[in-house]
């Protein structure tokens, strides 16, 4: 209607695409729509609280800022809370995996076996021959390097759904699902050999060779779910029949 004052804008458009700022810009704009059909004495007193209300934007804001800052610090503690459970699981010295995991991925996947049927999943123990002398020969550093060796061949030598693990001190395990006794003593042929042929390098230039014996287990389903320590001291009686046999060399237990 022409001569007829327009009302101004009591409340500043908000900026921001969250929640809050939608919520005012949405208020504002029907605030805004009842202002033009006003009668001017009733617009100038609503400009007036509008203007009195201009100090709330500001407090959008912060709420807004707060929300994003309260989503952050929650990435950031999910974050740091996977990486704690990573750690928990790892073993410091060669990054593998530890005992702590080995002991809940044989339990996952014994019973993943026992759902397949007819599968089979075999468990490899390894263990370092005459670490005692490499440490007394080599001194700590010597034998650590030497155990990051047998990890580095270990990772080299399996597959992704493989686990391998560091079970103890010089002590490491495969756990091989769907993995026959036969193939699974080619895996272990594999680690063995490649472990013998490591020229080891110590940090005073000094060569080391190292060697490991090797006993291995096989469970077969349905029955094998609750089966780890009957799969784990089978394996471990091969991997000592291992090193009675002269040690560098790979025997199979009979279950």
């Amino acid at each position: 209607m022409t001569g007829m004052a327009q009302p101004s804008k009591p409340f500043a458009e908000p900026t921001g695409a969250g929640p809050a700022s939608a919520l005012a810009l949405h208020l504002r704009r029907s605030i805004e729509h009842l202002l033009h059909r006003m009668p001017a004495p009733v617009r100038e007193v609503a400009n007036e609280v509008g203007r009195s209300l201009a100090p709330q934007r500001g407090l959008v804001l912060q709420l807004e800022q707060l929300l994003k800052e309260r989503e952050r610090l929650a990435e950031e503690l999910r974050a740091a809370n996977e990486m704690l459970v990573e750690l928990a699981m790892t073993d410091p010295l060669t990054g593998m995996s530890n005992r702590r995991y080995f002991d809940e991925a044989l339990k996952r996947d014994l019973a993943r076996t026992e759902r397949q049927g007819g599968a089979t999943l075999t468990l490899v123990l390894i263990d370092a021959d005459h670490f005692k002398a490499v440490n007394d020969t080599y001194g700590h550093n010597g034998g650590d390097t030497v155990l990051k060796e047998i990890a580095m061949v270990l990772r080299e030598s399996t597959r992704v759904s493989d686990v391998a693990a560091r079970v103890g001190g010089e002590e490491f395990a495969l756990i091989l699902p769907q993995t026959s006794s036969d193939n699974a003593l080619v895996v272990a042929e594999r680690v063995r050999t490649r472990v013998a042929a490591r020229r080891i390098a110590h940090d005073d230039g000094r060569i080391m060779q190292a060697s490991v014996s090797v006993g291995l287990a096989t469970a077969c389903s349905p029955g094998c779910r609750n089966h780890g320590k009957v799969l784990y001291e089978a394996a471990d009686r091969a991997l000592y029949a291992a090193k009675g046999a002269g040690r560098n060399n790979v025997q199979v237990a009979k279950l």
